[in-house]
């Protein structure tokens, strides 16, 4: 630890020595105040010659510089020098110097042995390095030199807020409490920047109130000094470089949003900053300047970049959440801020994934009617985004191109096949709004972003670069397209969610079968009226009062066994379109009348799975009674 920090510690635990009297003189003194410390109340001073002893032995530290003192570094100056100076041709010095000598009395380490007492003698110990260091500070705080450091600039507020804190919490400054802990961390991470002009030390004392407040609250997080120092050196480094960069820009609205962000999310982002790297030592902590050490400065210059491109993601809780999945996703995977092949731009995916996903967010939004995907749920969406991009980095992303984001595409998709404008069916957002909560919205994602990794390629990429005449569209489109036609709500939103899985599973198991990428419609694929096929059989059978035999996840497993089937004959289906619904009421009304004994749910489903290729083949099969139509293949106990 270096001199000035060394000096600043000592003087906070002065500042707290000497009391209220002595701290109000430290913050309030002017250069040309004729003594350091408070006027004593003491009519009678004491002889010179107990003060000149005193000065020339014990307090010798108060009057002479630090190199003539044996056994001293190069801390403080005397803080007397001058009167002591000056004492032999200027009476006045010599009272001043009494009457500092009362002060200091007055302010004694009481730790000291029964014979130095009896002995009359005084030790100075920690006081008088205290001390001296204290004032040090004060004229560093009053130097008008522009190249002292940013530890010297700022170090007389630094002891002041130390003061401020000990009003809240005696115990954070006891020695070796949180509070000497965090200010040791934070001026040695300022040891390390360069901030040769004093633009940010505002900055940075916001960093200092942060931390304070981050870890006095949050007591769990363990972090050493030296990785601490280093997280808010990053921070602090992150932070100004944003604001240089703004002003450079004149972007005013973006300087604004910087500020806005160091007056509320600061403290939030040291403490995830604190905590996550706690949690993953070995992926953010390294050496000084490597490309390990400089990972969570880089996630952190990509949630504030997120400022000037996203404004609708902007409040506390968003950026923080959406900061704190970044970390944990470079933390599984630092691969994600690996620079582009020209060396430059380590960020960019990263800063790409999470604009272009607030993006589609604000179109969904601002379409006519609002789609249900907002920015409400952006930082979920995000979160999800990055775990799956993580898992799936190879497949889902070129570092050499950032701009090409699978993910957001894919997203794109999934809120277009949901909108009212891409079913021509005016009422749809109503019902999907009503069906959908927002988790639903965010596991739908994740099922949709999950499947992306596995088939990217087949999923996003749209005919002639249409992105409705893509395989994602149609297939989200088409199980959207069967909720109109859902009257008596069968399926519940997990259903659908399980329905959703089914679709994309079979469109992976047959890709090329279910989907026709000619039209933009998704109620003409097969996929979609093979769903809808099923699910109006269900309406009719209620709507007739016979037995409610499918619905939930029995009416989602009969939906799953009719696309299965229709995708190994998909030919059959388009000879006879109607054949799915042909047996499905033919089976539901067997299930309400001369089979109700034989039939339950469990093997109406067998016997979809069994009868339905066979009327692909040839609907004459359903000429046959339903005794031998169905009673052949259908399991009993």
């Amino acid at each position: 630890m270096t001199n000035e920090i060394v000096i600043v510690v000592y003087a906070i635990q002065a500042a707290m020595r000497l009391g209220r009297k002595v701290r109000t003189v430290f913050e309030e003194e002017t250069r040309d105040r004729d003594l350091v410390l408070p006027p004593v109340e003491t009519p009678d001073l004491p002889q010179w010659g107990v003060v000149k002893a005193f000065f020339e032995s014990e307090g010798k530290a108060f009057v002479a510089d630090s190199e003539s003192i044996p056994g001293r570094d190069a801390t403080p100056h005397g803080l007397y020098r001058e009167w002591w100076q000056k004492q032999s041709e200027d009476r006045a010095c010599r009272d001043n110097l009494r009457k500092a000598y009362l002060a200091i009395q007055q302010g004694l380490d009481p730790l000291r042995s029964a014979d130095d007492v009896s002995r009359g003698h005084r030790i100075p110990g920690s006081f008088y390095t205290g001390a001296n260091a204290l004032f040090l500070v004060k004229q560093w705080r009053d130097g008008a030199d522009p190249k002292r450091s940013p530890v010297q600039r700022i170090a007389g507020t630094v002891i002041e807020i130390a003061m401020d804190y000990v009003k809240v919490d005696p115990t954070l400054f006891s020695g070796n409490g949180t509070g000497d802990r965090i200010t040791r961390a934070f001026l040695l991470s300022l040891s390390e920047v360069d901030f040769a002009e004093s633009d940010h030390d505002d900055l940075l004392l916001d960093v200092m109130r942060a931390s304070l407040d981050t870890f006095r609250v949050h007591t769990d997080i363990v972090i050493s000094e030296e990785h601490l120092a280093a997280l808010l050196r990053q921070v602090s480094r992150t932070m100004a470089g944003a604001i240089d960069a703004a002003k450079k820009s004149t972007n005013d609205d973006r300087l604004r949003a910087l500020y806005r962000l160091r007056r509320e999310v600061l403290q939030d982002v040291i403490r995830v900053s604190a905590k996550t790297v706690s949690e993953n030592m070995t992926a953010f902590v390294g050496v000084a300047g490597s490309p390990k050490e400089q990972l969570l400065e880089n996630v952190f210059s990509v949630v504030l970049d997120t400022i000037a491109t996203e404004s609708d993601l902007i409040n506390r809780k968003t950026l923080t959440d959406i900061y704190a999945a970044s970390l944990r996703a470079v933390a599984q995977n630092p691969a994600l801020l690996v620079p582009e092949k020209d060396g430059n731009g380590s960020q960019a995916l990263l800063r790409n994934l999470i604009a272009g996903i607030g993006t589609e967010l604000a179109r969904s939004s601002s379409s006519d009617p609002p789609g249900i995907f907002t920015p409400e749920i952006g930082k979920d969406i995000i979160d999800v985004a990055l775990q799956v991009l993580s898992d799936h980095l190879p497949t889902l992303a070129d570092p050499g191109d950032p701009e090409k984001q699978l993910l957001v595409d894919a997203l794109h998709r999934l809120a277009l096949s949901m909108r009212d404008d891409f079913h021509s069916e005016k009422k749809l957002s109503a019902l999907l709004d009503g069906l959908f909560t927002r988790q639903h919205l965010v596991d739908l994602t994740r099922i949709v972003f999950t499947a992306v990794a596995r088939s990217p390629d087949g999923l996003v990429q749209g005919v002639e670069d249409d992105s409705r005449r893509s395989a994602l569209a149609q297939i989200i489109g088409s199980v959207a397209a069967s909720i109109s036609a859902d009257a008596k709500q069968f399926l519940s939103g997990d259903n659908y969610l399980d329905l959703f899985a089914v679709a994309l599973q079979a469109f992976m198991v047959n890709p090329d079968r279910l989907l026709s990428l000619d039209t933009t419609g998704p109620a003409d694929n097969v996929m979609a009226r093979v769903i809808a096929a099923a699910v109006n059989s269900v309406v009719k059978n209620a709507q007739s009062e016979g037995r409610n035999l499918l619905n939930g996840d029995l009416l989602v497993a009969a939906v799953e066994t009719a696309l299965a089937v229709v995708s190994k004959n998909v030919d059959g289906f388009t000879r006879e379109p109607e054949i799915v619904s042909m047996v499905m009421d033919r089976l539901l009304n067997a299930a309400t009348n001369l089979l109700a004994n034989e039939l339950d749910a469990e093997n109406l489903i067998v016997a979809l799975e069994a009868i339905l290729p066979m009327a692909l083949r040839g609907r004459e099969v359903l000429d046959q009674s339903d005794a031998d139509l169905i009673l052949s293949h259908i399991h009993h106990e």
